[in-house]
């Protein structure tokens, strides 16, 4: 969504001018606080996309752990982190709302495909029928053949009836999931606010 880091502030290793990319994932469990962070690597390779040796990429990794470690036990994390999404909410609110409209555009087409398929599966069901009354009045091997082709046709737009009511029922359910998550960031780009308690009348 933003533009990566200018090329002269890469990190590279002392006496190369080869600067480097990649990230660091680091997650903790909230429920227990003794244990262990976990952290994901993201392939880190040079401006150019090579990757590095493998001396440079552990170094490198570690490099990446250490400020992770360092950023996580900041005392104004919550702030930084308040921060980062009080800019990023607008950004992100865009492109899930786009991903939103996509996801409902792509699974009407799934459901359209579907019904289309079974439509034509019905048609070519009916059509082996009236075959097959052809191949029992005067037997012919041309018939037969084309008995074959109907149920192979048939058997196929049904799969494919299957496979795209699958589909649109799985980009529904990822809209669903989009919804979700729009919701809780408008929520909390916007919090609710607070009214004040009626103050209290003494008795004369």
């Amino acid at each position: 969504m933003e533009a990566g880091a200018p090329a002269e502030s890469l990190p590279r290793r002392r006496g190369s001018a080869t600067g480097y990319t990649g990230s660091l994932l680091r997650w903790s469990d909230t429920d227990d606080p003794r244990s262990p962070a976990t952290h994901s690597l993201s392939p880190v390779e040079s401006a150019a996309g090579n990757a590095p040796s493998p001396a440079t990429g552990e170094l490198l990794a570690l490099v990446l752990r250490a400020c992770a470690e360092d950023v996580a036990h900041r005392p104004g994390l919550a702030d930084l982190l308040g921060a980062a999404r009080r800019r990023e909410t607008p950004s992100l609110l865009r492109f899930l709302t786009w991903s939103r409209r996509r996801g409902d555009a792509d699974a009407a087409r799934y459901e359209r495909d579907a019904q289309a398929y079974r439509r034509d599966a019905r048609a070519t069901v009916a059509g082996w029928w009236m075959a097959a009354r052809w191949l029992t009045a005067p037997p012919h091997p041309g018939i037969a053949l084309l008995l074959k082709s109907h149920a192979h046709r048939a058997a196929c737009l049904l799969r494919y009836a299957e496979d795209t009511e699958r589909a649109g029922r799985e980009e529904r359910q990822r809209v669903s999931r989009l919804d979700t998550e729009i919701s809780s960031l408008r929520a909390q780009q916007w919090p609710p606010r607070r009214t004040r308690r009626p103050v209290a009348q003494s008795a004369s």
